[in-house]
């Protein structure tokens, strides 16, 4: 599925990313203003949901994994700081919390111009890395917000072991 993009389309990024997704056989839905698509995500712990969305103007593909539940506001500030311990060594994407909703997730991006192909095996690197990488992280975030202490959990997350 090699597709040039023609940022003159109505939602060629969109398309392409819908066609990455249909080829690999994921449910989603489409978003009520067409310019995004969502879909349930099962990991081996978590559950969380998945959404692949485009600014076409700006020549942006973006896809978030978000947690399935926001943070309470009492716990808002050590989820804080486990998301900017686990940001600090990311090399691809990052973690994102906002303090107004409690939401929390995982953004990977990418941006094209017109001269640029959106190939499959980009889509599928922008995706996956998403995927894991949340998959990683977000039984940290759920142990932090029941308690737990955001340094040991981020190490828990990324296999350090203590001294």
């Amino acid at each position: 599925m090699e597709r040039r993009i023609d940022l003159t389309e109505s939602n060629p990024l969109l398309d392409t990313v819908e066609e990455w997704f249909r080829a690999d056989g994921w449910v989603y839905q489409r978003g009520g203003t067409a310019r995004y698509l969502r879909m349930s995500v099962h990991g081996e712990e978590h559950s969380w949901f998945l959404v692949a969305d485009t600014d076409e103007t700006a020549g942006v593909v973006l896809v978030y994994s978000i947690a399935p539940t926001c943070i309470d506001v009492t716990q808002r500030t050590r989820v804080a700081e486990f998301v900017v311990r686990a940001n600090h060594g990311l090399m691809i994407g990052n973690l994102e919390l906002s303090f107004a909703t409690g939401d929390v997730r995982y953004k990977t991006s990418i941006a094209v111009d017109r001269r640029t192909d959106l190939r499959s095996s980009v889509i599928d690197r922008l995706v996956n890395t998403n995927l894991r990488t949340f998959e990683r992280y977000l039984p940290g975030i759920a142990a932090v917000a029941q308690g737990a202490d955001p340094e040991a959990a981020v190490d828990r997350c990324e296999g350090v072991r203590s001294h």
